[in-house]
């Protein structure tokens, strides 16, 4: 016996559920991510938590980042592009995350 064809309304609504349980997911993963955008007008990416290590390039004030850890009074960011650097966390607002890092 041939089998029913499934309907298309039921594929386009599966397909649906599952791409959005995907995004769901995905968004639910950087939840856990500690986010920050810079405030300072202009603050350098620097190469270690140290105003006389070389600096990477500038970011400018509205620039988002995710913050990897945090020494003293440096974060170490990595930028969209997935370049990793330090800046003061002065110069940083955190915006997300699962607690205060400073």
């Amino acid at each position: 016996t041939p089998l029913p064809k499934t309907p298309a309304v039921a594929l386009i609504l599966s397909v649906a559920f599952i791409l959005t349980l995907g995004l769901s997911a995905a968004k639910g993963i950087t939840l856990f991510e500690t986010r920050a955008t810079v405030i300072a007008n202009a603050v350098p990416l620097r190469t270690g938590p140290n105003v006389e290590d070389n600096s990477i390039f500038d970011l400018i004030e509205g620039f988002d980042v995710v913050v990897r850890q945090v020494q003293n009074s440096w974060a170490l960011i990595t930028v969209s592009g997935g370049v990793s650097g330090w800046v003061p966390t002065d110069t940083l607002f955190q915006h997300t995350g699962k607690k205060r890092l400073w």
